[in-house]
């Protein structure tokens, strides 16, 4: 029609530092969260490691699709030594014994002892997966984690993890982290405005795809 306009989307790798300064929370929920986020059934489930605030959440998410029917392996994934409910393990290991304590059997869980980022998560899982049960019975793997984390995780494992996969995301739900409320909490505040910086300096290092919003 005479005067439309069509809007081109903008590209994060695109904006100035000033601009990604300046995002209103729309922008910033647009550029974060997936748009499909849950409810896939997949091969293998990796959980991935993360702070006191938010590892048992993963930990349940997992716990919640294996119950489900939805997944058929754990992967519980981190390195770095994490205190939570006062008690020291590495970030693997809360996760599996959250795991094991509500009623997945160990013969299902694959240990990811040596990642300290999400990178790695994906490089140490795919290397663990094939060891044990071998890519050739794999065709789907789920990305479990928290929602402000997710999109990113899903678009390292598109990189990292073995081409032929089909990778669906699977997130938590804390209190405070759903869309328009995010903001009402300092944690997940301050976790929004870094997985936007995180998120560009993987895309200008060719580490994951550009994000259009």
């Amino acid at each position: 029609f005479k005067g439309f306009m069509m809007v081109k989307n903008m590209k994060l790798s695109e904006l100035s530092d000033d601009k990604i300064n300046s995002l209103s929370n729309a922008e910033k929920e647009k550029i974060v969260y997936m748009d499909k986020d849950g409810g896939f059934t997949a091969d293998v489930g990796i959980i991935l490691g993360g702070s006191e605030e938010v590892i048992l959440a993963r930990a349940e998410a997992g716990l919640k699709a294996y119950k489900e029917g939805r997944v058929k392996y754990l992967v519980p994934t981190g390195h770095p030594d994490l205190t939570c409910n006062g008690e020291t393990l590495p970030e693997y290991m809360h996760i599996k014994k959250y795991l094991l304590l509500n009623g997945v059997p160990e013969s299902v869980i694959i240990d990811e002892p040596e990642a300290l980022t999400t990178q790695e998560n994906m490089i140490y899982a795919a290397l663990r997966i094939q060891r044990v049960i071998n890519f050739e019975n794999v065709k789907s793997v789920m990305i479990i984690t928290s929602k402000s984390h997710v999109k990113r995780s899903v678009a390292l494992a598109e990189e990292f993890l073995p081409k032929h996969l089909k990778i669906y995301p699977e997130s938590t739900a804390m209190e405070g982290e759903e869309r328009g409320k995010w903001q009402n909490y300092p944690y997940f505040s301050g976790r929004m405005d870094a997985e936007i910086w995180l998120m560009k300096r993987l895309i200008v290092t060719g580490q994951m795809k550009d994000i259009e919003y």
